[in-house]
């Protein structure tokens, strides 16, 4: 081999060696990436018990790697700039899709309560910021907060004024508050400030640090020198003309073609991958072009989501589609290259001019920046939530949520670190303090006796009905108008709940509610927002007709803690009744399926933790085939009394439905035909036969209400069963107590055939397969305390 040769051979296999290492280099940095997710996902198991979410558990795993240097070693040889690139895609993700679930429209309109709330705390946040950010943050602090002149500080201001309404709506969520009075104000508030306050900084950034091109890397640190307050005053002029003109060619340019997606792409079918490609493509240039030509990639990402047109099927796939990246690579990475940046070691041992910066000094300025920043947004939030009537602790709370911050405020402050702590510190203490003034507020209503014995039958009654899907609309339609009574009793108010099982594609498309929406989040699933659809319209039809108000509410969970979302809004909305469809649904032979395990492990939790009454409707077309329509029929309701507090339950609420004029109620009273009511039993007989006395009086003896009365004396549970069955078809309905407290005697050895034991005995047989195929079931269990305590806090419940 010449030499010639022997130098190509070494130049090849050079090549081969760079290339080899390259590629395992590669191989382990995108592992390293994967265990970072995992890790934060595993973490965060861990911390959601304390509130917290998943952005913290992010941060502590990049935290953890930046500052340990065997696992940094991993990620050092292309980190920095793999990262970068994706960062940059990830923070203009992030805003396009921020800006796209908010409503621009609401800037334009009357401000309401929450939106007032909103500007009062931004506002007293600014405003006391810019008034102590001089004294408290001299020039020799510089090295940890970059404010040199009054458009810095300005901008710093409204950065720590910016509340995450995404995360804002997470936390809500979390808390089981979101349905709530205060929960909702605070959603809406939210998006109120996110979205002024991004705008602004916006048009800030560009005035004092430039547009796009070159300015592009300046303007995306939003905490660096500016070139002084002269040069910022004149681009003000111009950043409000680049302003205009974007939003302008954003609306005339925009619309027309989403438009014509939405037409090819009709709601039902699925949505052609070309079309979506082309409007991904089209989007992305926009953005780009902006960001050449006016603010940079992330502001123009922004504005360009901000001034699309939020409705639509294109819209809503875009937000799904881009929440699922950002939920499952994009924010996680980000967040742990924010946290590799972060170096601890910065806060001890470095000079700057005249100070040296020690763990105490920093720990005292971290502590000065949180109470400047926090104390305004919190006071004028407070005073102005004060002002609409909120109690202290919850105004308290109010002021809290809304000082919480995000992601944005990571982007802008990761290449500062005393800012970014404060970040993470702002959300990590915050859910913790709500959480303990939501559970104060909640304890005063733990062991409150909220059933229909109990109830006041002027008042107002509330009802949650649960909802699986459009096929039990017609029956909850029914049984609500059955429930309204007469005229004499109190106005009824109804939450219809979607209960949701959280899959994968479903958590994937959680998104904020509509501004003004009952519920904070909302599901953008196409299958999910269809059956949604198709029960709305079903109750919005029932509530033109019937005059009765119906709200919205909406529970995506696991089944296995579906219940404690049902619990909590029965909770929140001071309901005295839940009412939850059957796991069971009838064929079309009259028989019941099997049904899904799922949905009856949820109403066996529902009725074992329930804060109130709970019914379980078995439907045998109670509706009618018409629907909502046939909500008017005359319905014949035999309501069965054996004895027990369920039992009394189930009279009380029969002595309401007794009221309506399109209902007629049967009492029938099974006696036991011995003498006696045996041992133990005779003080709980003498309780029903007090009550049921009262009902008689009051429904049967007077004439008024049109009760009948029927007698059925049995000796055993032989007898019950002949008796139920003998009566199954002269009634469209049967309300039932599910047993509680009751004699054994009549229904003695009806438990050893029980199918569904949460039904109880007698539940169980009108149920059952072999009963009769048109009558309904209503089981009805009473919620139980030994002692009532002062009502639940008012500010936490959905009026």
């Amino acid at each position: 081999m010449n030499e010639a040769d022997a130098t190509r051979v070494a130049k090849e296999e050079g090549c081969w060696l760079r290339s080899s290492i390259r590629t395992i280099t590669y191989a382990a940095f995108a592992a390293g990436m994967l265990i970072l997710i995992l890790a934060s996902r595993f973490l965060h198991l861990g911390l959601r018990r304390l509130r917290q979410p998943r952005i913290v558990s992010e941060f502590i795993v990049g935290l953890v790697v930046g500052n340990s240097r065997i696992l940094r070693m991993i990620l050092d040889s292309h980190a920095p700039s793999t990262l970068e690139a994706f960062a940059q895609i990830t923070r203009a993700s992030y805003m396009f899709v921020n800006g796209l679930e908010m409503d621009a429209g609401n800037i334009l309109r009357r401000p309401g309560r929450d939106a007032i709330v909103a500007y009062a705390g931004t506002a007293a946040g600014v405003v006391f910021f810019l008034a102590m950010h001089r004294p408290l943050f001299h020039r020799e602090m510089l090295s940890m907060v970059q404010m040199e002149n009054g458009a810095a500080a300005l901008i710093v201001a409204l950065l720590l004024a910016n509340t995450s309404s995404s995360v804002l709506t997470r936390l809500t969520t979390e808390l089981k508050i979101s349905k709530s009075d205060i929960g909702r104000l605070t959603v809406n508030a939210g998006i109120h400030n996110d979205m002024v306050t991004s705008l602004l900084l916006c048009f800030l950034s560009a005035a004092a640090y430039g547009g796009g091109g070159e300015d592009e890397k300046k303007a995306a640190h939003l905490l660096t020198p500016s070139m002084g307050l002269e040069w910022a005053v004149a681009r003000a002029l111009l950043a409000a003309v680049e302003l205009a003109v974007q939003a302008c060619l954003i609306l005339k340019v925009a619309p027309p073609l989403m438009g014509w997606v939405n037409e090819r792409n009709p709601e039902g079918k699925r949505m052609k991958g070309l079309d979506l490609s082309l409007s991904l493509l089209f989007l992305g240039g926009l953005c780009f072009l902006f960001s050449r030509l006016f603010f940079e990639l992330s502001a123009t990402a922004f504005l360009v989501g901000l001034f699309l047109p939020r409705e639509g099927r294109l819209s809503t796939t875009l937000i799904r589609n881009f929440n699922f990246y950002l939920s499952a690579a994009g924010l996680p990475l980000y967040l742990c290259s924010a946290g590799l940046k972060t170096d601890l070691h910065a806060w001890s041992g470095v000079s700057v001019g005249r100070t040296r910066w020690t763990w105490a000094s920093s720990f005292s300025m971290l502590a000065a920046l949180f109470a400047v920043s926090t104390a305004g947004k919190v006071l004028g939030t407070l005073l102005s939530a004060l002002r609409y009537g909120f109690r202290f602790p919850e105004a308290l709370a109010l002021g809290l949520l809304l000082n919480v911050k995000g992601h944005l405020h990571i982007f802008c402050t990761h290449a500062a670190l005393v800012m970014l702590l404060l970040v993470m510190s702002t959300i990590v203490f915050i859910p913790l303090v709500v959480a303990a003034i939501v559970w104060r507020a909640r304890r005063k209503g733990r062991g409150r006796r909220m059933a229909l014995q109990w109830h006041d039958p002027a008042a107002e009654l509330r009802v949650v009905v649960g909802i699986h899907g459009p096929h039990n609309v017609p029956a909850m339609i029914a049984l609500v108008e059955a429930t309204r009574g007469g005229k004499s009793q109190g106005p009824l108010a109804v939450y219809a709940m979607d209960l949701v099982e959280l899959t994968e594609r479903a958590g994937a498309a959680l998104v904020r509610g509509h501004h003004g929406a009952l519920d904070a989040v909302t599901v953008n699933d196409e299958a999910i927002r269809e059956s949604s659809a198709v029960t709305t319209r079903a109750l919005e039809a029932y509530a033109v007709d019937s005059g009765l108000t119906v709200r919205r509410l909406l529970t995506v969970s696991h089944f296995s803690n579906m219940h404690v979302d049902i619990c909590n809004s029965a909770e929140d909305t001071l309901a005295v009744l839940v009412v939850l469809p059957f796991h069971r649904r009838q064929r079309l032979d009259g028989g019941m399926d099997p049904g899904h395990p799922g949905f009856r492990q949820v109403n066996e939790k529902v009725m074992k933790h329930a804060p109130c009454t709970v019914g379980i409707l078995v439907d045998r077309g109670l509706g009618g085939p018409q629907g909502a329509s046939a909500s008017y029929a005359t319905r014949r309701i035999a309501v069965v009394f054996v004895g027990g507090c369920d039992d009394r339950e189930a009279l009380f609420y029969a002595g309401r439905v007794a009221q309506h004029p399109g209902v007629q109620v049967t009492a029938i009273r099974f006696l036991h035909d011995a003498a006696g009511g045996g041992g133990g039993q005779e003080a709980e007989t003498r309780v029903d036969d007090a009550c049921f006395a009262e009902f008689y009086e009051r429904h049967v003896a007077g004439g008024g209400d049109g009760v009948a009365y029927v007698e059925k004396y049995v000796a055993n549970g032989a007898e019950t069963v002949a008796a139920l069955r003998a009566m199954e078809p002269l009634y469209d309905l049967f309300v039932v107590g599910r047993g509680g407290a009751r004699s054994a005697a009549m229904t003695s050895g009806l438990s050893d055939w029980e199918e569904c034991p949460e039904l109880g005995p007698i539940g169980d047989i009108l149920s059952s397969s072999d009963a009769s195929a048109t009558a309904s079931v209503l089981v009805i269990q009473q919620h139980a305390t030994k002692c009532p305590l002062p009502a639940a806090d008012p500010d936490f419940a959905v009026i």
